[in-house]
């Protein structure tokens, strides 16, 4: 069975401009959408504002730059960043 519910109803954009406020007040959404390419760093303040963000909420990706489909030869590089 899926994590996620059928429906998941309202969901945001995650914004780094809302992390602390998200958590602080509870944000009266289902979800948050994520672009993975946002975090694809060692550590720091962004991955652990998406670590405690998705404790509380589940996270759907919406990734930008992987271009499935697309006439290049998928980059391993990005996508061993990715993982």
């Amino acid at each position: 069975m899926s994590a996620f519910p059928i429906c998941l109803r309202y969901g945001l954009g995650l914004r780094s401009a809302y992390y602390q406020q998200i958590l602080e007040q509870s944000a009266p959404v289902d979800w948050f959408e994520v672009v993975p390419e946002n975090f694809i760093v060692q550590g720091g303040k962004a991955l652990y504002y998406l670590d405690a963000i998705a404790e509380r909420y589940p996270l759907v990706m919406h990734g930008v730059s992987l271009s499935i489909g697309g006439p290049h030869a998928q980059d391993t590089d990005y996508l061993n960043q990715l993982r």
